[in-house]
């Protein structure tokens, strides 16, 4: 009996949360996501009377990031191979782009252009799927830029992969952009990895940034994706140390400069006042993320840097071991579930003083509200798109986006000084108001974190970079 109240505990279903339901996998299929059917409409070959390169067309040098299509009002970001879905016991071979579109540009056709090693080329229509939920910003201008996943069926049992791939709207003309598609990743994967969304400190956080590092290694993060909008020197040369010689990778990202003025003070402008824009336009370096490391890792997790995903249990000290956890609940949870997503617990300090992980221990008694808040550890096979809280829409049909995980098993640590901005009637009634200590973290994590540091640190001092 007490195993089967865990299990209810553990995967809960929630149909207030408009997720992990049935009735959720039903309405993927209404959003246009991926059947058979669609594959193979996805495969019709150019009508153009030649082939591009017989047009006199040369493709465009790599473009870094953020390449635009010419008369429409769209960016694309990236693009990647997506070797996962296999149907019938056939590899399904896809181009997955990420981008952001005016939703006036919903309605266009897009191909993908495939460029070969042995340079042969080959054009296929693409389909599209939205990143987003209005009803989460209701009420917002209806001209933003949302984000799309772009995506490219290839074909079955491919001789080679395309090292390249160009996103146009008229499949007879001579492209503009050219995206480079890194090389499918060989098995075995490592098991955790983290993303990071765009930062911007003008203040120096290296200490409590540092710590925050080390606590990720701990815990089982085998790497560290960051995206940089803006740090201060001082917090820039850390991670640089940390990119050098540790499991972290730091990448620059800017706002679409066809959109967006560059400068700094519009920048910050916009990050700390257009809540709600900026939110959709995380979700780009998120899904960049996520499918740089589909092939290397087997559980990514996107996480703020005032955010930790603590394992409860008093003898579970790592995220493998949360993990385990779960598949003693439900051996094949894995297979069922996009993702994993833990409760939030809120941890506040005096306003104005530096994160401590360590001396930080007084958590709000209540946690949010279950499927809010959250975040998750997002399986490498189970998600076609994400977003900071959970799996989005799910690679498979049947696959449910997400299962809760009980807050005896694992609680996300969320270190703040001050309520968010949406949340100040809640937090001053409830999440401030009631509290208790909480010392989970100092008692399983103390010594092993001051020895990491002082290794660390050392190191920093001697290290050239």
């Amino acid at each position: 009996m007490l195993a089967v109240k865990r299990h209810l505990r553990l995967f809960a279903v929630l149909a207030t949360t408009a997720f992990i339901t049935v009735g959720l996998v039903k309405q993927q299929q209404k959003q246009g996501r991926p059947t058979r059917a669609r594959w193979r409409a996805s495969e019709a070959a150019s009508e153009c009377a030649a082939p591009i390169k017989e047009m006199g067309c040369s493709v465009p040098a790599f473009t870094a990031e953020w390449a635009i299509v010419p008369g429409l009002e769209l960016q694309i970001y990236s693009a990647h191979l997506d070797d996962r879905l296999v149907v019938d016991g056939k590899t399904q071979n896809f181009i997955r782009a990420i981008g952001l579109f005016r939703k006036s540009a919903t309605q266009v056709r897009l191909y993908c252009l495939a460029s070969y090693p042995s340079g042969e080329q080959s054009t296929v229509k693409a389909t599209l799927d939205r990143v987003w939920f209005d009803k989460w910003d209701n009420g917002s201008p209806k001209d933003l830029l949302t984000p799309y996943i772009v995506s490219c069926h290839i074909g079955v049992g491919l001789r080679e992969h395309p090292s390249s791939v160009s996103i146009v709207s008229d499949p007879c003309a001579c492209p503009s952009n050219n995206l480079r598609l890194r090389r499918l990743q060989p098995l075995p994967r490592k098991d955790f990895m983290v993303c990071v969304k765009g930062l911007f400190f003008t203040k120096d956080n290296s200490r409590e940034l540092m710590q925050w590092i080390e606590m990720l290694f701990l815990l089982g993060a085998k790497h560290i994706h960051m995206y940089n909008y803006r740090l201060h020197k001082n917090t820039r040369k850390m991670l640089k140390f940390y990119q050098r010689y540790r499991e972290l990778t730091l990448q620059k990202l800017s706002l679409p400069p066809q959109v967006y003025p560059q400068g700094i003070g519009f920048l910050e402008n916009f990050l700390f006042n257009k809540t709600w824009e900026k939110r959709r336009l995380e979700l780009v370096p998120y899904n960049d993320c996520y499918y740089r490391y589909k092939d290397k890792f087997d559980y990514i997790a996107l996480l703020d840097v005032d955010e930790l995903i603590i394992p409860r249990d008093p003898d579970v000290i790592s995220w493998p071991g949360l993990m385990e956890k779960v598949r003693e609940v439900e051996a094949n949870a894995v297979d069922k579930y996009a993702s994993f997503a833990f409760s939030n617990g809120y941890f506040f300090r005096d306003k104005g003083t530096p994160m401590d992980v360590l001396e930080q221990t007084q958590r709000s008694a209540n946690l949010s509200r279950p499927g809010y808040a959250v975040k998750s550890f997002f399986t490498a096979d189970g998600s076609l798109a994400v977003f900071n809280h959970y799996t989005m829409l799910p690679l498979r049909p049947g696959v449910r986006k997400c299962a809760i995980v009980g807050s005896d098993i694992g609680l996300v640590h969320h270190y703040r000084d001050s309520c968010p901005r949406l949340m100040d009637r809640q937090c001053q009634d409830d999440l401030m108001k009631f509290v208790v200590k909480d010392e989970t973290v100092p008692v399983k994590f103390a010594r092993r974190l001051r020895q990491a540091l002082q290794v660390v640190s050392q190191d920093m001092s001697n290290a050239l970079y």
